[in-house]
């Protein structure tokens, strides 16, 4: 699997999404080309199928099928990926984005 290079995760910054304040992308790489977990700048929404465990807090979930996962990052986070064929769409964008949507208390009180 492969991630398109107008889209790689290592063009995530903070000067990139100044504007918009979101970026989107197709999940089609091996795991660790994924956005490092320990990032804590970006919020990230995840429509994936595949295996992986997700630590969350003091919460493990072992997942095993298609899910959404909503990435907090005030929230200590960790993904451990259990298949190279893991694939799907996800997004990131900034506090900034959600206050935009007037959604900014819901995305902080978020479990995860």
């Amino acid at each position: 699997m492969r991630i398109t290079p107008e889209l790689a995760p290592s063009s995530f910054t903070s000067a990139a999404l100044p504007l918009q304040g979101f970026k989107a992308y197709q999940i089609v790489a091996p795991a660790d080309a994924l956005p490092k977990a320990g990032r804590r700048d970006f919020y990230k929404l995840v429509l994936a199928t595949g295996q992986m465990t997700v630590g969350h807090g003091a919460h493990t979930t072992y997942l095993d099928d298609t899910f959404l996962l909503l990435v907090n990052p005030l929230v200590p986070h960790s993904v451990v990926h259990h298949s190279a064929a893991n694939g799907g769409y996800a997004c990131v964008f900034t506090e900034a984005f959600g206050a935009s949507l007037q959604r900014t208390e819901i995305l902080q009180s978020s479990p995860l």
